[in-house]
């Protein structure tokens, strides 16, 4: 099974075929840890499409009021 990492690196992969011209970047925790050359564990993605967009794209789910902040928890690759 790939690492949460490389996952996240997947689905940004998947995320720019629906927008080519989006912005979509791994930020938070995980950018420190790299830094650092320690694993991450927890992956954040930043992305300029619109959650509602991604939402119909991926299988996902919101947590509390998320979706209000423009947030939303996504399944891929065994991971959320």
């Amino acid at each position: 099974m790939k690492t949460e990492f490389e996952t996240a690196i997947d689905f940004i992969k998947e995320i720019n075929k629906i927008d080519p011209t989006a912005t979509t970047i791994i930020v938070g925790g995980a950018v420190r840890d790299v830094v650092m050359g320690k694993n991450s564990n927890d992956v954040d993605i930043a992305t300029s499409i619109p959650v509602e967009v991604i939402d119909q794209h991926f299988e996902s789910y919101d947590i509390g009021k998320n979706k209000d902040f423009g947030i939303t928890v996504v399944n891929y690759g065994g991971y959320s």
